[in-house]
């Protein structure tokens, strides 16, 4: 039975074309039982060998697969009865959510009744005529007889001879007649949801609304009774789309929720407290591409860094949606620069168009705490040139105290004076004068001479001095390297920056503010950094 390769679930890429299986009456009984019993036990082995069946193609495992699968396997077995997975575009999911996780809970109880919904009858309909296949196939009908019942051909709705079957609707479309599961124990269907709402109506809050809505006035009463499981399968495209409208608690139910971002990060921010509803499903996925056979490095930082498709990058391959535009900073405000020499100290904006720095600047926003609740330390270099600021370098990190010193004076040691490699060092190294700042001061001053960093007293909120901050570079006088890996994360939090500081961090947004403050805005601070030297 090797020639059937369901065993080797692998990470590695396969043959586009894998060759057929052979038919059923080709293998002994024995085998078949072996088979049957493989297949029952794993969603995953079963997604596999049906696709080879139906497409001739090997289906390529990944490690996020096993995390769908398991999520999947929780609902069967009752440990899971409300489920929201958010998983970027392309990655398989209803392949494995609804096609494969439908046609194998027909397998195991003929009887189960399955609703399943996504935005557009078509989707739905495909779907529907994909199971239908899956279960028409000489494999499936020789391992679990399911005869359809002969009035039953059509894609919304069908049923087999013993009762089980699906309705498959659009998103805000009509369920009558039918009810997801039935009124007995163990699993007997669910109702499955595969994007409710479609990338292109993200924005409309008029179909944000009636997708919404639907979770809270159709849903529950289309459950044979309340532990039907509801499975939510989507990437997310806005704030308030579904998967934001039932974990902020609308529908007053607990979701177990796997997030699944393209790009795993090293230092995960905290489960969103505003999440109110919602059980994390964690997972020890190693940091670095979730599926480096879709999308590698290169390529999800292409898709981080291009401004045309950051908003994208946060919502459907990040699963972290962010109010485009922001509510303080425009996205379309910002400039970008294609190189910077640290030799000549010149900025080619782009080709033709070369400046010549005038001066540096070091600005830091430190934190004490390295723990993923607490915000980072962030170390900046700008230059100034013709009234206009360049951000030169960034190093951002969570360090405690020993650390955080270290790493600040690296950074402070890369970008001074150095015949023939840098020809031009830092004129100012300015630290928040509160805080871990205070003591980073004192310290590194205390190594480095008196004067070495001075201090910058923010006596103002936040909020007002984004506001200050925001037109200078509304006026494009504030340029970003365009190819910077860290680029799409600066962008991002500029993106949250919010009035009513609901944001999470602003730990890049600080700095920058103090850079715009003190080199477009008000230089007479400046005067006083030079005084304390």
């Amino acid at each position: 039975m090797s020639e059937l390769d369901i065993f080797s679930f692998d990470d590695s890429p396969a043959p586009v074309y894998a060759g057929p299986i052979g038919l059923p009456r080709e293998f002994e009984p024995n085998r078949l039982r072996i088979l049957k019993y493989v297949l029952e036990s794993s969603i995953l082995a079963f997604t596999r060998f049906f696709h080879r069946i139906r497409e001739n193609n090997r289906f390529i495992l990944n490690r996020h697969h096993w995390l769908l699968a398991q999520a999947l396997m929780d609902v069967y077995e009752g440990k899971t009865t409300r489920l929201i997975i958010n998983v970027p575009p392309g990655y398989t999911k209803t392949m494995l959510a609804v096609i494969s996780f439908i046609a194998w809970g027909l397998a195991r109880n003929p009887r189960a009744r399955f609703i399943h919904i996504s935005y557009s009858d078509e989707l739905a309909y495909e779907n529907s005529v994909a199971i239908r296949d899956t279960i028409e196939t000489d494999w499936y009908q020789a391992l679990w007889p399911s005869e359809f019942k002969v009035d039953t051909q059509a894609k919304k709705r069908w049923k087999n001879k013993y009762g089980g079957g699906l309705l498959a609707v659009p998103s805000g479309g009509g369920i009558t007649g039918f009810r997801a599961g039935r009124m007995e124990s163990g699993f007997s269907g669910a109702i499955i949801i595969d994007d409710p709402l479609k990338p292109a109506d993200a924005f409309s809050d008029a179909k944000r609304n009636t997708a919404n809505n639907y979770f809270v006035n159709t849903f529950n009463s289309r459950l044979a009774h309340e532990d039907i499981p509801i499975i939510v399968i989507m990437q997310r495209i806005h704030e308030d789309d579904p998967s934001g409208f039932l974990l902020r608690g609308a529908t007053g139910d607990l979701w177990d929720h796997l997030i699944l971002p393209v790009d795993i990060p090293k230092h995960p921010d905290p489960y969103p407290a505003e999440y109110t509803h919602g059980i994390p499903i964690k997972h020890n996925l190693k940091p670095g591409p979730l599926w480096e056979y879709k999308h590698n490095r290169k390529e999800i930082d292409k898709l981080k860094t291009s401004p045309k498709t950051q908003y994208t990058f946060s919502s459907q391959y990040d699963q972290n949606p962010t109010t485009i535009g922001g509510s303080l900073f425009k996205t379309e405000w910002w400039r970008y620069y294609e190189a910077y020499d640290p030799i000549s100290n010149t900025i080619v904006i782009e080709p033709g168009n070369v400046v010549s720095l005038q001066y540096k600047n070091i600005y830091a926003d430190t934190a004490m705490k390295k723990e993923a609740r607490h915000d980072w330390s962030v170390f900046q270099l700008w230059g100034y040139a013709q009234g206009k600021i360049f951000l030169l370098d960034q190093s951002r990190g969570k360090w405690e105290a020993p650390e955080l010193k270290k790493e600040f004076i690296a950074f402070c040691k890369k970008h001074e004076f150095i015949r023939g490699v840098n020809t031009m060092g830092t004129r100012f190294r300015r630290v928040e004068d509160k805080s871990s700042g205070i003591g980073l001061i004192q310290e590194i001053n205390k190594e480095k001479g008196k004067g070495y960093i001075s201090g910058i007293p923010r006596d103002k909120d936040k909020v007002s001095r984004a506001r200050s901050g925001a037109p200078s570079i509304a006026e494009g006088k504030v340029y970003l390297p365009q190819a910077s890996i860290w680029l799409a994360e600066y962008i991002l939090e500029f993106q949250k920056f919010s009035a009513e500081m609901s944001h999470r961090h602003d730990d890049q947004i600080d700095p920058t503010l103090d850079a715009i403050n003190e080199m477009l805005i008000d230089i007479s601070t400046l005067n006083y950094a030079t005084a304390v030297r």
